[in-house]
C-alpha cells in the first residue's frame, strides 16, 4: 500500500513540477527614445524596450520622442522600426515591462512629446508604444551622413507584432 502511494505521489510530483516551474516572461526596464538615442553607442546590439510614439506612415514605422536635447536636426529623436525575424531578439517565455518604471517614462514623454490628430478620426498612425528589439547603427548616421541622421539614429530590429505592446 505504502509502494503505491509512494508511487502516485511522485508521478504528482513529476506532472507538477513543470507547471511550478514554468519560465516566467523576461522583465524589461523601458527606455525612452530619447534615453537610447543619448546612449546609442552602448545600446546597440543589446534586446531592449524602446518607449515613445509609434508612427506609421507610408515610408514606414518608428519610434519618436519631441524635445530631445542632444538629438539630430530639430531635437526630435526617431528610432525606425524594422521588422526582422533572423536579426531580432526573440523571447521564448514572452516579456513584460516594469509598471512603476512604464508609468514614470510615459509622463515624462507625453509631456514632451505628442500624438498627431488628424482629420479622419483615426488613432492609428500615431499611438503610445513598447517595442522590444535591438538596436543597430542606422546606414550613415554613424559615418556623419546628415540627411540619414536627420531621419533616424537608430534602426530597431523587433521579430513580431508581439514584440509591440500598444499603450491607451
Amino acid at each position: 500500500m505504502r509502494i503505491q502511494n509512494l508511487g502516485l505521489l511522485c508521478a504528482v510530483l513529476l506532472i507538477g513540477v513543470p507547471a511550478l516551474v514554468r519560465a516566467q516572461p523576461v522583465s524589461v526596464e523601458p527606455l525612452t527614445v530619447c534615453e537610447a538615442v543619448k546612449n546609442l553607442q552602448k545600446l546597440v546590439g543589446k534586446p531592449f524596450g524602446i518607449v515613445g510614439r509609434l508612427s506609421f506612415r507610408s515610408e514606414g514605422k518608428w519610434l519618436s520622442q519631441d524635445d530631445c536635447k542632444g538629438a539630430p536636426g530639430n531635437g526630435e529623436a526617431r528610432i525606425t522600426l524594422l521588422y526582422d525575424t533572423a536579426g531580432a531578439p526573440r523571447v521564448k517565455t514572452g516579456w513584460e515591462v516594469r509598471g512603476s518604471a512604464m508609468s514614470e517614462k510615459l509622463t515624462l514623454l507625453r509631456r514632451a512629446t505628442k500624438l498627431a490628430l488628424f482629420p479622419f478620426g483615426t488613432p492609428d498612425y500615431d499611438r503610445w508604444a513598447v517595442v522590444y528589439g535591438s538596436l543597430r547603427f542606422r546606414e550613415g548616421a554613424a559615418s556623419g551622413d546628415a540627411a540619414a541622421a536627420n531621419k533616424a539614429a537608430a534602426d530597431l530590429l523587433y521579430a513580431g507584432d508581439g514584440y509591440v505592446l500598444i499603450i491607451k
